[in-house]
């Protein structure tokens, strides 16, 4: 099987007081769990990043909002491997690294997908 890894800067991290306590804390690179969010008042879609730090599960951010219609489809079809993520001393920014399998399906199986979610997630 045949993997690839795409990377995303992690989102909103300057929304929470414990940020700083975190990125203290995180090895690097440090595995995480994404958490859908479908309550979410500002966005349907949104992803939470959660880490396990110092023997506390705690939330790191979010996934941008541009790339999670990506993520869940890699969910649904379970094709995420790991999740990961690090610290960037040179750009003093938090990345998240995603391993997921390489999509051998027809991409129209993708935009399928995609425009069906749209279509009954309309309010």
């Amino acid at each position: 099987m045949s993997f690839t890894i795409t990377s995303y800067p992690v989102k909103g991290t300057y929304y929470y007081q414990q940020a700083d306590y975190l990125l203290s804390a995180l090895s690097n690179p440090q595995r995480v769990n994404l958490v859908e969010e479908y309550t979410n008042r500002f966005d349907d879609n949104a992803i939470q990043i959660w880490a396990f730090i110092k023997n506390k599960s705690c939330l790191i951010g979010y996934i941008p909002r541009s790339k999670t219609k990506h993520i869940h489809f890699l969910t649904a079809y379970s094709l995420i491997e790991y999740s990961q993520v690090s610290w960037r001393n040179n750009s003093k920014k938090l990345t998240i690294q995603i391993k997921h399998k390489k999509l051998f399906f027809p991409l129209i199986r993708y935009y399928w997908w995609l425009l069906s979610t749209t279509i009954w997630n309309k309010k």
